[in-house]
């Protein structure tokens, strides 16, 4: 019984550490969605693989995820999101990611790394 306490709560902190590194070391998140979380988890793991250009984004991310295109100056930008969640807008200069945010459904944005 003492072994598998100890085991759970060493998973536990194993976990806190995991989320707590996920979201910024304890920043407050503003969303409870999952998915909204993945985006999150899984655009920052790729980013910190080296992955810079829009296709390998994309790979990491998955699918399905809707896409809007367009030119601000001598950014080229995108909208990669899910209906109803979280958007991630993605701003690139010869096709290398050179800023993100992320974009509540209500326009507020939610982090900004």
């Amino acid at each position: 019984m003492e072994r598998r306490r100890k085991e759970g709560m060493r998973y536990a902190s194993i976990v806190g550490v995991l989320l707590m590194f996920a979201t910024g070391c304890g920043l407050p998140y503003r969303s409870s969605d999952y998915t909204d979380f993945t985006l999150f988890t899984r655009y920052t793991l790729a980013i910190q693989n080296g992955v810079t250009t829009e296709q390998q984004i994309r790979q990491w991310l998955g699918k399905p995820w809707a896409i809007t295109r367009g030119v601000q100056g001598t950014r080229q930008y995108i909208y990669l999101f899910r209906q109803g969640q979280t958007r991630l807008d993605l701003w690139f200069v010869h096709g290398v990611v050179i800023d993100h945010d992320f974009v509540h459904q209500g326009g507020e944005r939610v982090r900004d790394e």
